[in-house]
């Protein structure tokens, strides 16, 4: 039977390049920032169905303009700080914004034409969030899978500034743990996670 606690060694080439999920376009940080870090939905392990992530739930308007979600609730970041719309909010147009100051930091918000697509977000409440698209996608929900669109907390990212990156902090199963180096990375449980525990 499996039991939950234990540690995982895994042996990198290197250090990450980023654990901002905003800025990973390689392997190696996408590893780490995985577990850090979570989405509006995810997809299903085994197969490419799209299943509940931070998003328990969504709405798609019958002619595809508009995609609602109703958020988890009691979800904390790592930081304690609350994952709500304004969040969610928040990390989206971090993008949108820093897109057009530096191409090459948030390049995937720019490679997957996300001002083409999303015409608006807007938090209808504190525990729904809503998508205004330009056109119908059929594929908007996978994309809202990938890790470049990942919720991070908003008082670390105002913190922390250009040095989130090394002080990654999301609603993940694992989080940083004080006494990382950057050379030798250690992720810790989340005791507080809002999901199912991982056995590690």
């Amino acid at each position: 039977q499996p039991r939950f606690g234990g540690t995982l060694l895994y042996g990198k080439h290197g250090p990450p390049v980023t654990l901002d999920p905003a800025k990973v376009v390689e392997t190696e940080s996408s590893i780490l920032t995985d577990y850090i870090f979570e989405t509006l939905v995810r997809l299903q392990p085994g197969n490419v169905d799209v299943v509940p992530g931070l998003a328990k739930s969504w709405i798609i308007a019958i002619d595809g303009l508009s995609h609602t979600f109703n958020l988890q609730s009691d979800v904390r970041f790592h930081d304690g700080t609350p994952f709500d719309a304004k969040a969610v909010l928040y990390s989206l147009d971090r993008q949108k914004k820093g897109a057009r100051r530096s191409a090459d930091q948030f390049s995937n918000w720019i490679n997957f034409n996300m001002d083409e697509l999303i015409r608006e977000i807007r938090a209808v409440n504190d525990s729904t969030v809503q998508f205004k698209l330009h056109r119908a996608d059929a594929t908007f929900l996978k994309i809202l899978s990938m890790q470049f669109l990942a919720i991070v907390s908003p008082t670390a990212v105002e913190k922390y500034g250009a040095d989130f990156e090394k002080h990654p902090v999301g609603t993940g199963a694992f989080m940083m743990s004080a006494s990382s180096d950057w050379n030798d990375l250690s992720l810790v449980a989340n005791p507080n996670y809002w999901g199912e525990l991982p056995y590690l």
